[in-house]
């Protein structure tokens, strides 16, 4: 049975890359999700996407291929990529949420957007309760 991860949103404002070039570019989002502190993770991330542009979903093991990184170091980064609901477990496979990198964004964006209406729909109990005014 798949262990749920508990989503976690990190999204930096930093300002898009000057230069038309895709690495910087995913180097870019990777650094608005928070992964910008560890290099492999930013790696990890393009290999990822670069296998699923093929139509390949690897293992932890095939991600750890010609790294000197243990796979437990693979599996960790994964972990962060499945908690800020960029990747998926399949398996033994990892792949994007969905099918391309601007659809997965989207299925954030509407996670996102489902969480802060649950925290407004609290907020307005919170403010009704202390008799706040409520638009």
């Amino acid at each position: 049975m798949q262990r749920r991860h508990r989503a976690c949103f990190i999204i930096r404002k930093l300002e898009t890359p000057r230069e038309e070039d895709p690495e910087k570019f995913i180097e870019w989002l990777c650094e608005c999700f928070g992964f910008d502190e560890d290099e492999l993770a930013t790696e990890i991330f393009k290999d990822l996407l670069k296998a699923n542009y093929r139509g390949r979903y690897p293992s932890s093991s095939e991600l750890c291929r010609g790294r000197d990184v243990t796979r437990a170091a693979i599996i960790y980064h994964l972990n962060r990529f499945i908690e800020r609901g960029l990747v998926e477990r399949r398996g033994r496979a990892y792949s994007l949420r969905d099918s391309t990198l601007t659809s997965t964004i989207d299925e954030i964006e509407e996670d996102v957007l489902r969480y802060f209406k649950k925290l407004k729909e609290v907020a307005k109990k919170i403010d009704a309760g202390h008799n706040i005014p409520v638009e």
